[in-house]
C-alpha cells in the first residue's frame, strides 16, 4: 500500500472560525457547526470536499460521508484505503466502502461486538486478546477484518482494517496524527 492511496476524511469543530469566513461561505455557522472535510492524498495532500453539518445530527454527518466517498468515486481519483475516525465505522459505512471497491482502516471502540468466527458468540473488542501484529476477526454482515490493539497511550484504543495481509505502519501514523 503507498501513502498516496488514501482518502482520509476527517471533521473539525467550527466554532472559532472568523466573521468573514462565515461571509464569505455564504452558510449559517453557529457554535454546533462541524465541517466534514474530504482529502486525497496523491503525491500531496489534495481537497477534495467538504460538508457543513450540525454536531449533533448523526443522520446527517453519516449521510454526508456516504455523499463524500460517492463524490471521490465519481472523480475517478485513485484511491485504495480510507481512513476514517470512530463515529464513522459504522456497519453501513464500512458497507459502503466495501461496495466502492476500497478498503478501510479506522479506529474502532473497545465495545464493538465482534466475532472471533462467525458460528461463535460475540465478543466485545476489549474482552479478546489482540496479538501485536494484528488479530483477523469477523464483523457480522461484513466479514472478517483485522483488529490491532494500540497501547502506546493511557487509554488502550483500537483500530480495524479489511486489509488482512498489509503492513499497516505509515496509515497507521496518518490516522493516529489526528
Amino acid at each position: 500500500m503507498k501513502m498516496k492511496d488514501l482518502l482520509i476524511i476527517s471533521d473539525i469543530d467550527l466554532n472559532g472560525i472568523c466573521i468573514s469566513t462565515k461571509e464569505s461561505l455564504k452558510i449559517d455557522i453557529n457554535e454546533n457547526s462541524r465541517i466534514q472535510t474530504l482529502l486525497w492524498i496523491h503525491e500531496e495532500c489534495t481537497p477534495v470536499a467538504y460538508r457543513i453539518y450540525h454536531k449533533k445530527d448523526t443522520k446527517r454527518r453519516n449521510k454526508n460521508f456516504v455523499e463524500l466517498l460517492d463524490e471521490a468515486k465519481e472523480r475517478n481519483l485513485d484511491i485504495q484505503l480510507v481512513c476514517l475516525e470512530t463515529h464513522y465505522a459504522t456497519l453501513d459505512n464500512l458497507k459502503h466502502i466495501k461496495r466502492l471497491g476500497w478498503q478501510f482502516l479506522g479506529q474502532f471502540k473497545a465495545s464493538r461486538r465482534i466475532k472471533l468466527d462467525p458460528k461463535q458468540s460475540f465478543f466485545k473488542l476489549n474482552e479478546i486478546e489482540i496479538s501485536k501484529q494484528g488479530t483477523i476477526v469477523y464483523l457480522n454482515s461484513y466479514g472478517y477484518i483485522k483488529v490491532f490493539k494500540n497501547t502506546s497511550d493511557l487509554v488502550h484504543s483500537y483500530f480495524a482494517t479489511s486489509l488482512l495481509n498489509e503492513d499497516l505502519k505509515q496509515a497507521f501514523k496518518i490516522l493516529t496524527r489526528s
